[in-house]
């Protein structure tokens, strides 16, 4: 057993969770689900977003602030739509 997990009694029982949906307020009356892949996209859009503003547009620098690789990077943030 891991040191960061102890766990006495019984097994703890499985359950079926429904898709992961995030709840978006764009005003008091209006509210939308988002799935987990907009949603996903929509933080990778923001880190990609201040990686480049932080490196003033250098996009192999902003790949290395990230950890990735440039061509990766290059291709994620045209998938983005922020690279035309």
């Amino acid at each position: 057993m891991s040191a960061w997990f102890e766990h006495s009694g019984p097994a703890p029982a499985l359950i079926w969770v429904p898709p992961f949906r995030v709840i978006v307020s764009t005003s008091t009356k209006a509210t939308r689900l988002r799935s987990l892949r907009e949603s996903a996209a929509a933080h990778q859009r923001q880190l990609v977003e201040h990686a480049l503003a932080e490196q003033h547009g250098n996009y192999a620098a902003a790949a290395r602030a990230l950890g990735m690789d440039r061509g990766n990077f290059h291709r994620l943030a045209k998938r983005l739509g922020l690279r035309v």
